[in-house]
């Protein structure tokens, strides 16, 4: 409920009024390859259910990292995971990534992201996107999930591969952009 009723308030930044389930979430990290020492950021955290997720599987040399907009999900997140030392949170655009000292050009391993890219600005989705693919690794992996295909071309066009699924069970439905460097 605290995430439908900060969703509502905010539907323009957040884009959903659900956190993802776990069929979206099962989908996203499918195929996700857990090794020590990777660089992971997550592009919105929400509630954390993603987060969480992504916790219970990496090792403790992983990193990850989570930008999240949003006050009081970012203050939720902050105190729901306080105790992973592996984990990181800023209350800051996405766009604002590079600016962690981590993050370094071709570090990235994956990026996850919940940016709800029809309601953004094409040139902050430019923006980010290019940081993206400066910063990934060969063969990383920018995993973004949505609520509908008109992104296809653009990612397409952006990414040597773009695997597209669908994940009828969510509310709303979702599709998965697997992006690859």
């Amino acid at each position: 409920m605290f995430f439908t009723k900060e969703a509502l308030s905010k539907i323009s930044t957040i884009g959903s009024i659900q956190p993802g389930s776990k069929y979206l979430i099962a989908k996203c990290l499918k195929d996700m390859e857990f090794k020590n020492d990777q660089i992971i950021l997550e592009f919105g955290s929400g509630n954390g259910n993603f987060t969480a997720e992504i916790l219970k599987r990496i090792p403790t040399s992983t990193k990850l990292i989570s930008f999240e907009t949003n006050k009081k999900f970012f203050e939720y997140c902050l105190e729901k995971f306080k105790s992973h030392e592996n984990f990181e949170i800023h209350n800051c655009s996405a766009e604002n990534f590079i600016q962690v000292s981590e993050v370094k050009e071709n570090n990235i391993d994956y990026v996850i992201s919940s940016l709800p890219l029809s309601l953004l600005k094409k040139e902050l989705i430019e923006s980010i996107v290019q940081k993206v693919m400066d910063h990934l690794k060969p063969n990383g992996c920018f995993i973004q999930y949505q609520y509908s295909f008109d992104k296809y071309l653009f990612l397409r066009n952006k990414f040597n591969t773009v695997k597209l699924n669908f994940v009828v069970r969510n509310v709303p439905p979702s599709f998965v952009y697997k992006c690859y460097k």
